[in-house]
């Protein structure tokens, strides 16, 4: 009888709530390297199940997510991107040596999607999974966090659709957003920890265009000498 409750409740379709999370402690969790953002996060994003990051396109969230993608690389396992092929750049990709490791899939709709998502997941092949289709319901979020967990991959929704807004079973929901000359973080939800709002990036993110301003810098410059006979 207990041999049959517990394969029961190892079933990708029964969500287990807070239960599921007390029996994974101690969660290993991968840090960003952003000091705040790390303490609020209890550590980090949990290293198995699905996590939401919401925001615009060009917001830098891959950035900001380097230091997840960087401790896949020596897993053997690959990135799974199950994106839009114009969302993906590729000189991003090979600049931190996620080219090789990563293939890129794009299903025609949202249904498929999710099945390939799940498909890949049980595979075990891969030890992460970049989605970002239409934004997830519950129903799909539930399926997929237990089932993430129950073969210890890791999830990632980055979701731009920043008009609706509903709580879903994840490990981490966060929103990344720019306001006042500062990029901030809000955590809607972290396992193991608290939300907390406005939690400031200190790191440039997009990458910023210091470059561009010290060669107009210099452009001016010159110009300004070529004036003035000097």
């Amino acid at each position: 009888m207990k041999s049959a409750i517990h394969t029961l409740t190892k079933h990708p379709d029964i969500y287990l709530g807070n239960a599921a999370d007390a029996a994974q402690s101690p969660i290993e969790r991968l840090p960003l390297g952003v000091k705040a953002l790390d303490a609020a996060l209890a550590g980090g994003i949990p290293s198995a199940g699905l996590s939401r990051i919401r925001c615009h396109q060009g917001s830098g969230e891959l950035q900001l997510l380097h230091p997840v993608f960087a401790a896949q690389r020596n897993t053997g396992k690959k990135v799974i991107w199950l994106y839009r092929h114009q969302s993906i750049n590729p000189v991003w990709l090979a600049k931190h040596k996620l080219l090789t490791d990563s293939w890129l899939l794009s299903p025609a709709n949202e249904q498929d999607a999710l099945w390939a998502c799940e498909q890949c997941i049980r595979s075990q092949a891969c030890s992460l999974i970049v989605y970002s289709y239409a934004s997830l319901n519950a129903k799909a979020a539930r399926r997929l966090q237990v089932l993430s967990k129950q073969y210890q991959c890791l999830l990632l929704n980055i979701d731009y659709n920043l008009q609706t807004f509903m709580s879903l079973p994840v490990n981490v929901d966060c929103e990344l957003y720019y306001k006042d000359t500062q990029w901030y973080i809000t955590l809607h939800r972290v396992v193991g920890s608290w939300p907390k709002s406005d939690i400031p990036i200190c790191n440039p993110l997009p990458a910023s265009n210091d470059a561009i301003i010290t060669a107009m810098r210099e452009t001016q410059s010159a110009s300004v000498s070529t004036l003035t006979g000097s």
